[in-house]
């Protein structure tokens, strides 16, 4: 698997990143995430809240940024916002970052078998 594009057929390499919160802690907490389009990463809903927090303290990080594991390039991101509402999902731990940098090198939208 090369650095940028990985296995024919799997994960491309320069899709995956690190997900990093800053928690009001001041401790870093890292997960990881996909980019499943040129500015928006896939990710854990608990990579973007602290795991630590006692049950009703908040929990939302102080800041989210991501880093592209190919080539180490990193952008400041939030939580995608659909019709208002935020992108994330405790019960499917799921949620959807944007990456605010506009100056994010592109990469083609992810395909998947079966569709072109």
């Amino acid at each position: 698997m090369d650095g940028s594009h990985g296995a024919e057929r799997g994960i491309r390499a320069d899709r995956v990143v690190a997900v990093v919160a800053r928690l009001a802690t001041g401790k870093l907490q890292v997960g990881s995430g996909y980019l499943v389009a040129e500015r928006l990463v896939l990710t854990a809903e608990h990579c973007i809240r602290d795991k630590g927090a006692a049950a009703g303290s908040e929990e939302s990080p102080v800041s989210l940024k991501v880093l592209r594991l190919s080539d180490y390039v990193e952008a400041p991101a939030v939580v995608a916002n659909h019709a208002g509402q935020p992108a994330a999902s405790r019960a499917l731990d799921l949620a959807l970052l944007e990456i605010a940098d506009t100056g994010w090198s592109a990469v083609s939208n992810t395909s998947w078998p079966g569709r072109p």
